[in-house]
C-alpha cells in the first residue's frame, strides 16, 4: 500500500483490484457466520466479515498472471475464450468455493446460494 502511494499516489496502485465474493453465511437456526481477517492482510485486517475471496480465472482456462491474461485474450481464437456459462458458472462456485476452504463446511451441506451481488469497498478495492 505505501509503495503504491509513493510510486504512483495510489495506495491500491500495487493491489489485484480482482472481482471478489463474499458470502453471509446462515446457519439453520438463522445465526451468521463471521470470520476475522488476517493482521497480515493489506487491507481491513482485524474486522470481520464473511468467508471471501474471489474467482479463479484457471478455472475456466484463462491465466491468471496479468500479462499472460493480457497475452491469452490478444491472441485467442473466438472457440478458446471462456463461455458466458463458464464464467457465470465460476462466480457462483467461487462462492461456495470459499465457503468450504474457510470454514470447513462441506459443499453439500450447503444451500443453493439466495442473492449475489456486485459492490467495491470504501477504498475502491
Amino acid at each position: 500500500v505505501d509503495d503504491g502511494k509513493v510510486a504512483f499516489r495510489n495506495p491500491n496502485a500495487h493491489l489485484s483490484n480482482a472481482l471478489g465474493c463474499e458470502a453471509l453465511l446462515l446457519t439453520s437456526d438463522d445465526k451468521a457466520l463471521f470470520l476475522r481477517r488476517s493482521s497480515k492482510v493489506a487491507t481491513h485486517s482485524g474486522l470481520y466479515n464473511g468467508p471471501s475471496g474471489h474467482p479463479e480465472p484457471k478455472n475456466i482456462g484463462v491465466p491468471a498472471e496479468g500479462s499472460e491474461a493480457i497475452k491469452f485474450f490478444q491472441t485467442a481464437k473466438e472457440e478458446e475464450l471462456p463461455t458466458e456459462d463458464a464464467i457465470r458458472n465460476e462466480l457462483f462456485e467461487s462462492v461456495t468455493s470459499e465457503i468450504v476452504a474457510e470454514t470447513n463446511i462441506a459443499a453439500e451441506n450447503l444451500s443453493e446460494p439466495l442473492l449475489m451481488a456486485c459492490m467495491t469497498d470504501s477504498r475502491r478495492k
